[in-house]
């Protein structure tokens, strides 16, 4: 009974074929990223290169998590996109910031 609606505080039940159109109703999906949003002073370490991967256990799932730290400024629906195609590039096996650190070393190596 309740499929295509969500509660929105302030807002009430609504139907999302309705507001949205059909193209926002899909069928089940696998999660397969998390995202935690925190407020910017909240977070004690920063990731900075891209390096290291986290993970979430969801029911016994191990998922893989970007902690984002979010201030007044932020767009937020830019950084989720933006960690979205990161997730995706690096399960094709493209890491943007390996290979930087490989050409580095690599212009190092020749110096």
């Amino acid at each position: 009974m309740t499929r295509e609606h969500l509660e929105i505080r302030g807002l009430g039940l609504i139907n999302i074929r309705d507001v949205f159109g059909v193209s926002a109703i899909g069928k089940p999906k696998q999660i397969e990223l998390v995202i935690e949003v925190k407020k910017w002073t909240d977070v004690a370490e920063v990731e900075r290169l891209g390096l290291d991967r986290h993970e979430e256990e969801i029911f016994g799932v191990k998922i893989t998590k970007f902690v984002l730290p979010v201030s007044a400024g932020r767009n937020l629906s830019t950084l989720i996109e933006t960690a979205v195609r990161i997730h995706l590039l690096r399960d094709s096996g493209f890491e943007a910031a390996k290979i930087l650190i490989e050409k580095h070393s690599a212009m190092l190596k020749s110096v």
